[in-house]
């Protein structure tokens, strides 16, 4: 008959502990969001609504949905693309931009009519007109993504659009959707990220 001594037996592993985070990281003590360049505190409090209040939950937040820009539609072409109910995407350089406004109540509708070498295209904001009024100078290029829908006089639009500033970018961008409330459609655009 063997025995066996206490000292013989092994003794189960301890759990693991939990992961900590190490503190004193240099995102602990980065400043609020307002701080960030193009933030400030109206896009913070929009930010805030919708539960992000750091740097650190910025980061972690990721895009609602991707638009596949590879494919490129000439803007002649969306015509026929507007009854497949599919977001499409054209190029173009901004022609002209106005405010109007609506004919019952007076609201003010921003529209803004792109062009490329195959013809002309209009978007329209509901939403947020004065803002788009200031937004997009004569001559620069975007690149918009949209269902292509139809006005009332059988003209080929573009409503509330998701769009790219196209300084120092190839025409096969791609680009992701950062609209998550509060009006940040376009707000991560291309010339606003580093690098």
């Amino acid at each position: 008959m063997s025995t066996r001594s206490d000292s013989s037996r092994k003794s189960s592993p301890a759990p693991p502990e939990p992961a900590r985070r190490p503190s004193g990281l240099a995102i602990d003590r980065a400043p609020g969001l307002q701080y960030l360049k193009g933030v400030g505190p109206k896009r913070s409090a929009a930010l805030a609504a919708i539960g992000i209040s750091s740097i650190e939950a910025l980061l972690h937040y990721f895009p609602r949905g991707y638009l596949d820009r590879s494919t490129i539609l000439p803007i002649a072409k969306t015509r026929s693309a507007a009854g497949a109910g599919e977001a499409v995407t054209v190029i173009g350089e901004v022609y002209r931009s106005e405010v109007r406004r609506s004919r019952r109540g007076g609201r003010p509708i921003f529209f803004l009519t792109v062009r490329d070498s195959s013809g002309f295209l209009t978007c329209v904001w509901f939403e947020g007109a004065e803002w788009y009024r200031k937004a997009f100078e004569p001559g620069e290029v975007l690149a918009l993504s949209a269902v292509p829908s139809f006005d009332s006089y059988g003209r080929i639009q573009f409503v509330h659009p998701e769009f790219d500033r196209l300084r120092g970018c190839a025409a096969g961008c791609m680009g992701s959707a950062l609209t998550a409330g509060g009006g940040f459609g376009g707000w991560l655009d291309r010339a606003s990220l580093p690098g």
